[in-house]
């Protein structure tokens, strides 16, 4: 099973889904579109984004999400869940791929770091970090948990994230012990500009190697529209 998470969206109304207009190139594969439960545009506090935690209680409702996620998984007997997600999505789909046994996590851009991030430091500033899930750089240190696999994605035209979230973490896991066992993790470079669609770092034809990484697809070219087939780019640029 795909699970799509949201990004951060200041612009499209309750509820928003991530990464809908790929899911006529990925038949076969089940998905699952997760949208930010406290998006409010139109109130007197819009909340372009919440990092998933409850503004009344101030709690990450991620471990939750994640409950919900394995249950579903047991019951459709998936043998492997992948998560992907951009910006706050990417930040969310690396604490819920570490609560599933044998997750899969793609995150392009994610916001390792909140505080770097001006509306997630709203969050913090009103609450605190959420106690009831690690950091990022926590789960880097300690394998990202449960799961199996995880891909970071940043693009070399997003100075906010390389120099906010990536680079920082590159270097906190330098200058730590980690521990030995723990998901694959790699960091992959694209020297390319991000999409207009979703705010992504990919397209889908450059997503599908590292979905078909996770198990999810395998790389034969893909049938396009009008039926010829796609070239499949396995390759960073």
């Amino acid at each position: 099973m795909l699970c799509f998470l949201p990004n951060a969206d200041a612009e499209t109304p309750a509820p928003a889904y991530a990464w809908e207009s790929w899911k006529p190139r990925l038949q076969g594969v089940d998905l699952l579109y997760l949208a930010d439960p406290y998006l409010i545009l139109d109130g007197d506090v819009p909340i372009t984004g919440s990092w998933f935690v409850n503004p009344e209680t101030g709690a990450s409702i991620l471990p939750d999400i994640a409950q919900a996620v394995n249950i579903l998984a047991r019951r459709k007997g998936y043998g492997r869940v992948v998560f992907y997600g951009s910006g706050m999505g990417g930040y969310a789909a690396l604490v819920l791929g570490s609560f599933i046994r044998h997750g899969h996590v793609i995150a392009e851009r994610p916001q390792i770091h909140l505080d770097a991030d001006p509306r997630a430091r709203a969050i913090l500033a009103a609450h605190g970090y959420p106690t009831n899930v690690p950091t990022i750089t926590e789960l880097a240190k300690n394998g990202f948990g449960r799961a199996a696999r995880v891909t970071l994605i940043a693009s070399m035209y997003d100075a906010d994230h390389l120099d906010n979230h990536t680079a920082p973490l590159i270097e906190e896991l330098r200058t730590s012990e980690r521990r030995a066992t723990g998901a694959t993790f790699e960091i992959v470079y694209y020297d390319i500009p991000s999409t207009d669609e979703d705010d992504a770092t990919l397209a889908i034809n450059r997503a599908r190697p590292h979905l078909a990484a996770a198990g999810l697809l395998d790389l034969r070219p893909a049938p396009t529209a009008d039926g010829a087939e796609e070239k499949v780019l396995v390759d960073a640029p």
